[in-house]
């Protein structure tokens, strides 16, 4: 899962497991290097401090805001080091963001969650994760929070279309050369990559286009889904009940209750009524290419 950091934070970051040929983890000769890169700009940042944790194997990196997360952007971790004689490489994405949907302190105050020793946070983030790409990538088409992304396009002679909400052109290459960035432009309306002196791209190219995105933050809304979410999932995860079920008789009386599943295609974003019915109040904003 891609790491998520605040923007202008000192992070500390847990990497990949190092483990030698029987694939059991095991600590490397040395400590562990780590180049970190923006997906970005393409520049190489600083080398991070990196520790060795308990466990073997475990080492993590320190970012900081001032090297690392000053600025919105997708950060590409490359760890290296040498386990029984034999180099070991990982790659890890981190991606800096303007905000969240939900804070940790905001799901703890849910009592369910409020206890961060049967609840880590790092449950929390993974869980707060997943729907917040829910909502992006399937339900409403575009980020409420600040973010980054590095998008390839293979032109047709058709229009490109980059994700909702464009905020900042960063860089635009072509066949592998960078352009004047003043030399395009974005249509605010349905996100469309124009070049200013000729409107679409001809076919044949290879475009890639990096840029930041997004709202400044979420309504409350989808701050309530997200809530409504992690607190769903804590619950199901330590339920006794069988998680596959579909429905349940009750013998006394007979009734029949079945539970809601999934389905896109019904705007059934997560099957959990109380997150799905926030997210289908929130306008979508996915552009439908006819």
């Amino acid at each position: 899962m891609i790491e998520r950091v605040l923007v202008d934070s000192d992070s500390t970051i847990t990497g990949p497991t190092f483990s030698g040929a029987d694939e059991e983890a095991a600590d490397t000769t040395g400590t562990p290097t780590v180049t970190v890169v923006s997906r970005l700009t393409g520049d190489t940042l600083s080398a991070p401090t990196v520790t060795a944790e308990s466990g073997a194997g475990v080492y993590t990196a320190a970012l900081t805001a001032a090297a690392h997360t000053g600025s919105v952007d997708v950060l590409e971790l490359t760890w290296t080091g040498t386990v029984a004689s034999k180099t070991r490489v990982f790659s890890q994405v981190v991606e800096v963001v303007g905000g969240y949907y939900a804070t940790i302190p905001e799901l703890r105050s849910i009592t369910t969650l409020s206890n961060a020793a049967t609840q880590p946070a790092e449950r929390l983030k993974r869980l707060r994760a997943q729907i917040e790409d829910v909502i992006e990538q399937q339900a409403l088409g575009v980020a409420f929070v600040p973010r980054a992304a590095v998008d390839t396009f293979h032109t047709t002679g058709r229009t490109i279309r980059l994700r909702r909400q464009v905020r900042e052109l960063v860089r635009v290459t072509v066949d592998g050369t960078d352009q004047t960035l003043a030399s395009y432009e974005v249509d605010p309306r349905t996100s469309a990559l124009r070049y200013k002196h000729g409107g679409n791209l001809p076919a044949g190219l290879t475009v890639e286009v990096a840029y930041r995105h997004g709202y400044d933050s979420p309504p409350i809304l989808l701050t309530e889904a997200v809530r409504e979410y992690v607190r769903g999932k804590v619950l199901t995860d330590s339920s006794s009940q069988n998680r596959n079920a579909s429905s349940v008789q009750f013998g006394a009386t007979g009734d029949v209750y079945r539970f809601q599943t999934a389905d896109p295609a019904f705007r059934r974003w997560t099957g959990m009524s109380e997150v799905d019915d926030r997210i289908n109040q929130v306008p979508s904003e996915r552009v439908v290419v006819g």
